[in-house]
Order: C-alpha cells, then sequence, then structure tokens
C-alpha cells in the first residue's frame, strides 16, 4: 500500500501518533556495506505496515537518509503482521 513520504516523516518525528498512522515499533539501525536500515512498523486502519528507512554516513560526518517516493511522494511499505518466535539461547552451566 502506498503511504505519504512526509506522513511517514511526521510520524518518525512524533514517534507516537501522526493523523491516521500509529507507530508501532521502530527496530534499531542495522549496519549494511556503505548504508545502514531500520524497520519501522506501523498501523493504519487495524492493519499493520512495514517501511523500510535507509541512510549513509556516520557518526562522524551528516548522515543522508536516502527517500524512495514516487513521483507523487508516495513510498510502497508492505502489510505485515505480528508472529510469535521461539529462540533458544545458550548458558553456562553453574557448578
Amino acid at each position: 500500500m502506498k503511504f505519504l513520504m512526509s506522513n511517514i516523516r511526521e510520524l518518525l518525528l512524533s514517534e507516537n501518533e501522526w493523523g491516521d498512522l500509529k507507530l508501532i515499533q521502530k527496530g534499531q539501525w542495522i549496519q549494511g556495506q556503505k548504508s545502514q536500515y531500520q524497520e519501522i512498523i506501523f498501523q493504519h486502519e487495524n492493519k499493520f505496515y512495514r517501511y523500510i528507512q535507509e541512510r549513509e554516513g556516520s557518526p562522524f560526518t551528516d548522515w543522508y537518509y536516502l527517500l524512495h517516493e514516487d513521483i507523487e511522494g508516495c513510498v510502497e511499505c508492505e502489510e505485515v503482521e505480528g508472529v510469535n518466535v521461539i529462540t533458544k539461547q545458550w548458558k553456562r552451566v553453574e557448578g
């Protein structure tokens, strides 16, 4: 589904809600080769969507945010659903 990039930007700045969009989860920045990306999950009309935000640069220089919007200023976001995942962790044996 397409959303206006300006609304996504305002949602991220508000860190809560903007219009009919509600921020659900803002992931950690993950390092790629020359850029970083972050997964954003938000809610719109009882459905959940994912937007991937990308940036280039470093903490020592300015970040340049890559905008993937179309001619109408919209970005494509995919519908997602939350699923429970079980993971195994290994811990040291005491004694």
